[in-house]
């Protein structure tokens, strides 16, 4: 008989101490019109001096006939090949009591259940108690008009103080994308469950 072993998804370069850390997550794909969303948190990244502290397998849970990895020239010879990656990197709040954790890279497109399972591992074990999702979609909006953001939460102790705080409306879940499907789902019927977290999607039309 031949037994088969969970593969974990998730390597930890390091086990940082954190000051009641908040998960900050954007991906690039679907829900990054513009990139709006993953450069956000990028520019948080390079402002706050965010240190990568463990990334995702790649092999597991992307498809690379499309999320291909990219070649590219160093010195106009060398080549060097950047395969597509979500990584986990922490940063201390300027002015702030408390830290952040950011997750970024590419849309996962296999293995949502067991990533969504490790992200909430994660979150436990770093001690998370609020995750804030980025978006951007595309809409039909004049180029006239200031862009749209639109906040939604759940899954709080107290969820009309949470929606008062960030001026938020209640989060519904539609099935169309990783993001409400598996994103959502595993921060509000994992992680909130679990630990009583917070949890706020921010969208920019």
């Amino acid at each position: 008989m031949t037994s088969l072993s969970y593969m974990r998804l998730l390597r930890w370069d390091d086990r940082p101490q954190l000051r009641r850390p908040v998960l900050v997550a954007a991906f690039e794909g679907w829900n990054d019109a513009g990139n709006a969303a993953s450069e956000a948190v990028a520019y948080l990244l390079r402002a706050w001096g965010g240190k990568s502290f463990g990334a995702f397998d790649s092999e597991e849970l992307f498809d690379f006939t499309s999320s291909r990895p990219q070649v590219r020239l160093e010195s106009g010879e060398a080549r060097r090949l950047d395969w597509p990656a979500l990584t986990l990197s922490a940063a201390a709040v300027p002015g702030a009591d408390r830290d952040v954790v950011f997750l970024s890279g590419p849309e996962p497109q296999l293995r949502w259940r067991s990533f969504a399972r490790e992200l909430q591992e994660m979150s436990e074990a770093v001690g998370i108690s609020m995750a804030v999702l980025l978006g951007a979609l595309l809409a039909d909006v004049p180029h006239t008009r200031p862009e749209r953001v639109r906040r939604m939460a759940d899954y709080d102790p107290n969820p009309r103080d949470l929606m008062k705080m960030f001026r938020a409306e209640p989060l519904r879940m539609w099935p169309i994308s990783t993001r409400p499907t598996s994103r959502r789902t595993m921060i509000r019927r994992s992680w909130s469950r679990s630990t009583g977290g917070r949890f706020v999607a921010t969208s920019v039309n």
